[in-house]
């Protein structure tokens, strides 16, 4: 288990921050990263599945070492982007695609994965004769069982590459398939599962792989040498669990790597999962015939996976030191579900009610799978150093506003007048006279624009109002005019040639924002996707160091 959880001042973080929240430590990662990169030596070589914790502060990590992305959906290749990883390191690999997007992330250069024959048939059909820069895997479903060295019963919910699997084309069927392909194939993807506890499912995985090139070498006369061979090293969450480590798969597949040819790995847990933990604290302490339970505020909403999957993570205790793993009593979430159990049994007797708790080794599949269960909103994102210092914020709590059952709100069909109408003169006393009359004396000027980094700029702004203040409908016009220059000048434009609109605005307004001295702006864009012929673009801004901030989606 790692040490630096063990440092964290928990309380320090809860009275700065709130609980839950998410605690990140990027040295833990990026030692975990080189761990991997050693297999090749090429950090591209490391493809990081988003899925497994699809935080900006891990991508950002990756990204600045050189690490690729495995992405499963839209929304995975736009944060692998804003996070610096360009299209030539991103892998897009789904059982179901979205083909327009597939084929777009093909052509601009993405490495993507066919999962079946009429995935396949179809990409050959939408990209046609257009040229690409991209690479095609196809992925491999084994015909022999991949097996576990220790039988337990989640694993048929983990075992990707069963031959029962929903995954990947039957090998015995792939190398007809790839000979009768109208596009060049450059290698195969396989991923043997989740938590596999040793190395013997790898090294029989790339030699399938082999084994599947040679075949299609022949049959085509073109040489495959691209091999993705996915992720699934497991890592304990108890102590005494084994599991191999990082090293030691990689000293076990090296020697079997072939000259010449290109590979791809994809681990999850054992890249995030031990960067990563989960401060809570106690809100209930009761006594149910003799066993006391602690119950948490957090628990399935945030750790399902350790919930459904009954796989409980070491928990420590607000000193730092592990609560027991055995023992009369257990930990509870706070959530309206009996298997709702963090910790089946442990003894309390060191804990009370507000105390602090951190559960380790959380990165891999519980933000991912977080859910809203009983109303709970997801925690902010914290970083901090080997030795527990230096926090930083890198992700606000969730805001009810923003949750889909506040934004999804649609017009009650009942109500649909007539309705009692309201005195014009009353109307006109409750208006905003600025809104009606004096927002358009409002003023702006960008004294400096910096780019800082590809696609994250830092504007300089002077702002004139009747009020003093920044408004909101103010700070969207400024917000809206750099996001529009942003993305422009991304796209190497030098005088605004094209109409840009957005589709899409969140913001928020935590504080006043007066405008007697210039204000900072810091902008980050997406790069554009293409799908359906029309771009989208997504800027993301904050006034102030977050005093006012939000979103734009865009189109041209």
């Amino acid at each position: 288990m790692v040490e630096w959880t063990r440092k964290i001042a928990q309380k320090a973080l809860a009275n700065r921050f709130g609980t839950p929240l998410y605690i990140f430590n990027p040295d833990q990662l990026t030692r975990n990263a080189r761990d991997f990169i050693a297999l090749t030596g090429d950090p591209a070589s490391v493809a990081y599945p988003v899925k497994s914790n699809p935080s900006l502060a891990v991508l950002r990590v990756l990204a600045s070492l050189g690490c690729a992305a495995d992405c499963a959906a839209e929304q995975e290749v736009r944060l692998a982007l804003m996070a610096g990883i360009p299209y030539s390191s991103i892998v897009y690999n789904s059982p179901v695609p979205d083909r327009a997007l597939l084929a777009s992330l093909y052509l601009a250069g993405a490495t993507v994965v066919a999962d079946s024959e009429p995935i396949l048939r179809d990409l050959a059909l939408r990209v046609a004769a257009a040229p690409h820069h991209g690479k095609l895997l196809l992925r491999v479903n084994p015909r022999e069982p991949v097996e576990y060295l220790h039988h337990e019963d989640w694993q048929s919910l983990t075992s990707h590459s069963s031959s029962a699997a929903k995954f990947g084309i039957p090998s015995e069927e792939l190398p007809g398939i790839a000979a009768t392909c109208p596009l060049p194939i450059d290698g195969l993807h396989i991923h043997v599962g989740t938590q596999m506890d040793h190395l013997a499912p790898f090294e029989q995985a790339l030699a399938l792989l082999h084994h599947l090139a040679d075949e299609i070498a022949a049959r085509t006369g073109r040489p495959l040498s691209l091999f993705d061979l996915g992720g699934g090293l497991g890592i304990g969450f108890q102590p005494g669990q084994q599991f191999p480590s990082p090293a030691a798969y990689v000293e076990a597949l090296r020697p079997a790597l072939r000259p010449g040819c290109r590979y791809l790995v994809e681990p999850g847990h054992a890249l995030v999962g031990n960067a990563v933990a989960l401060l809570a604290q106690v809100r209930e302490i009761k006594q149910i015939r003799g066993r006391r339970w602690a119950l948490l505020n957090v628990g399935t909403d945030q750790l399902a996976k350790v919930t459904l999957l009954h796989w409980p993570h070491q928990i420590l205790g607000p000193n730092g030191q592990p609560l027991p793993s055995s023992g009369p009593d257990a930990i509870g979430g706070p959530h309206c579900f009996a298997g709702d159990v963090l910790l089946p049994q442990t003894r309390l007797d060191s804990l009370a009610i507000d105390d602090t708790v951190l559960i380790q080794n959380v990165g891999a599949y519980c933000f991912a799978l977080a859910n809203h269960f009983n109303g709970l909103l997801g925690p902010a994102h914290v970083a901090v150093d080997d030795s527990g210092e230096c926090p930083t914020l890198h992700q606000r709590a969730e805001d009810w506003f923003f949750e889909p059952g506040s934004v999804g709100y649609t017009w009650p069909h009942s109500l649909t007048g007539p309705g009692r109408s309201l005195d014009p003169a009353l109307v006109q006393n409750l208006g905003s006279p600025y809104l009606r009359l004096h927002s358009a004396q409002d003023e702006y000027s960008f004294l400096s624009v910096e780019e800082l980094a590809p696609h994250h700029f830092r504007f300089l702004v002077q702002a004139a109002s009747p009020l003093g203040l920044v408004t909101m409908p103010f700070a969207i016009r400024i917000a809206g005019d750099a996001s529009i220059i942003a993305a422009l000048h991304s796209l190497g434009k030098s005088a605004k040639d094209l109409s840009v609109w957005g589709t899409r605005l969140a913001m928020t307004a935590e504080a006043t924002l007066p405008t007697d001295s210039p204000l900072e702006l810091r902008l980050t864009t997406t790069p554009p996707i293409h799908r359906n012929a029309r771009p989208r673009a997504t800027a993301h801004w904050e006034f102030n160091g977050g005093v006012f901030h939000g979103s734009f989606r865009m189109t041209w």
